[in-house]
């Protein structure tokens, strides 16, 4: 089991409404609302899953994903689901 879950989403509500399901579970769930922000949660306790929005502010989700992706140790490997509600490009996938 997961314990420990990133919600990245600048959509506050919608970071709300997983906080509240995934907890009512017992997963740990913290939140950002930019790429910036993310990646300081991410620094400061890497979680054991990121939920993670494409379209955020100051830094997107690819770059956030692509800057975990670059560390060193299991870290760089932390399972990541993407949530958005934009359509992907062939050049995306």
């Amino acid at each position: 089991m997961t314990d420990t879950v990133l919600c990245v989403d600048d959509d506050r509500n919608l970071c709300q409404i997983i906080a509240k399901a995934l907890g009512e579970e017992g997963y740990r769930v913290l939140t950002a609302f930019d790429g910036d922000e993310a990646l300081s949660s991410f620094a400061e306790e890497a979680p054991d899953l990121v939920l993670l929005d494409l379209i955020l502010p100051r830094r997107d989700g690819f770059s956030v994903l692509e800057k975990i992706r670059g560390l060193d140790g299991p870290a760089a490997s932390t399972r990541a689901v993407i949530i958005s509600g934009c359509s992907p490009t062939p050049g995306d996938r």
